[in-house]
């Protein structure tokens, strides 16, 4: 009797055995691809974790022994929205103690303190504020300012630690200042709020809603005639 069954070549023999290199080689390099994905994984995380915390807080009478001295610097100028002046906010950094996210995070201020005009043609500067006493929360949006109507810039400070906690941040009582586009002509038109919820400038017409003592209040102002021409409470009615 004659046994066709097929006997191995080395053709087929060689062909199984790189078969089976081209497998073991898939699984090591999926290995090396899952082990390489956990390390970065594990390293952004712990990034994560020990990454510094900004806050627009800036902490008042800090005791000599954890004094860390604030380092004030320029941010880039930009156009004011008056032609021809420029402006830069005033920047204040201040490390602190570890808040956060685990022991090794930690808190850094990074508040606008003041805000600086300057006119390059005459070369003429002034400054919004006369110290850097006050935090600057908010101010007119970039888009805003540049519009053609538009005469005034508005600010949202706080410039007293009105709970005593040491800290100038939002928690405090709030201010609403305006200042034309160069930055002159600053003034106060709200002293004491304790949030800002909306704001609308248009022309001379400021109208803004704010918080106070747990009642949202409109106030409508007239700035070219520095006049408050209405104030209400706004009634939400029942839930």
């Amino acid at each position: 009797m004659i046994d066709n069954t097929a006997q191995p070549t080395s053709s087929s023999r060689a062909q199984r055995f790189f078969t089976l290199v081209w497998r073991i080689d898939a699984l090591l390099l999926l290995g090396l691809g899952v082990a390489l994905a956990t390390t970065v994984m594990v390293s952004l995380i712990s990034q994560a974790l020990s990454s510094t915390h900004v806050s627009d807080a800036v902490e008042l009478n800090v005791s000599p022994a954890r004094q860390r001295p604030a380092e004030l610097g320029l941010a880039e100028l930009t156009e004011s929205g008056q032609p021809g002046w420029l402006m830069a906010a005033l920047h204040s950094q201040q490390p602190g103690d570890s808040l956060g996210y685990g022991s090794s995070a930690k808190f850094q201020t990074n508040a606008v303190r003041n805000l600086f005009f300057y006119q390059p043609a005459s070369g003429a500067s002034r400054w919004l504020f006369a110290g850097n006493g006050q935090v600057v929360l908010a101010q007119t949006p970039e888009a805003e300012h540049k519009e053609a109507e538009r005469r005034w810039r508005w600010y949202e400070i706080v410039s007293q630690d009105s709970n005593q906690d040491g800290l100038l941040d939002r928690d405090d009582q709030h201010r609403l200042v305006i200042s034309k586009l160069d930055g002159s002509a600053q003034r106060t038109l709200l002293a004491a709020f304790d949030r800002l919820e909306t704001i609308n400038l248009t022309g001379d017409q400021l109208v803004v809603l704010v918080r106070q003592q747990d009642r949202t209040h409109l106030y409508q102002y007239d700035l070219a005639a520095a006049k408050l021409v209405r104030e209400q409470v706004i009634d939400f009615g029942k839930s």
